[in-house]
């Protein structure tokens, strides 16, 4: 049965304001030197905000990196991940992860004219369904509704299914969809802030 939540204030897309972390970033003093060359390594030489933050807990620190890097590795073509990723932190108020993977859904095909109606495809308003294909729609309303809630009707999962072509990358979508409402929710509780616009 659906789960009863209340119903959410969906952020702006384009919310680049700056925020302070909630608590301070940590360091790769936290971590052994192989640990951190391999850190450093897999992050091209510059960490980012997250990955900073993610060193407060130097334990999880590894496995938490190999995880991202194979997730962001399937078999999902980059435009329909960037598209599921960017409507889910977009629902969360994540701007972290939507400023960074506007830009990689860019990279990957997405247009402006798709980046600026995904508010109102997420908001489910025809006219802004227009711009993006059936299938690019089906990925966005299963990644919707997954997020908002969790239950996700069976006429959905066939779409996003259909729209992804094979129950391998149906179920890497649904993992990726999982995890970046995990990930926003981890974001927006210790405020990771945009690179450049930390005052710490």
């Amino acid at each position: 049965m659906p789960v009863n939540q209340p119903k959410k204030t969906l952020k702006p897309i384009f919310n680049k304001e700056a925020s302070e972390p909630f608590i301070p970033y940590g360091t790769l003093a936290a971590v052994d030197k192989s640990s951190a060359d391999w850190i450093l390594e897999q992050s091209g030489g510059r960490l980012a905000n997250v990955t900073r933050m993610m060193l407060n807990t130097p334990n999880l620190m590894r496995e938490w990196l190999c995880f991202v890097l194979k997730l962001l590795r399937c078999s999902l073509t980059p435009s329909d991940m960037e598209l599921a990723i960017c409507t889910v932190v977009s629902i969360n108020g994540a701007d972290y992860a939507l400023i960074h993977h506007i830009e990689l859904y860019t990279k990957a095909g997405g247009t402006r004219a798709k980046i600026e109606a995904l508010q109102g495809c997420i908001d489910g308003k025809a006219t802004a369904q227009s711009v993006f294909s059936e299938a690019e729609t089906a990925i966005i309303r299963f990644a919707r509704d997954s997020t908002l809630n969790v239950y996700v009707d069976d006429e959905v999962r066939r779409a996003a299914l259909n729209a992804v072509g094979s129950a391998e990358k149906f179920v890497e979508l649904s993992m990726v969809v999982g995890f970046y409402n995990a990930m926003s929710r981890f974001l927006v509780a210790t405020g990771v802030s945009i690179e450049g616009e930390a005052r710490v």
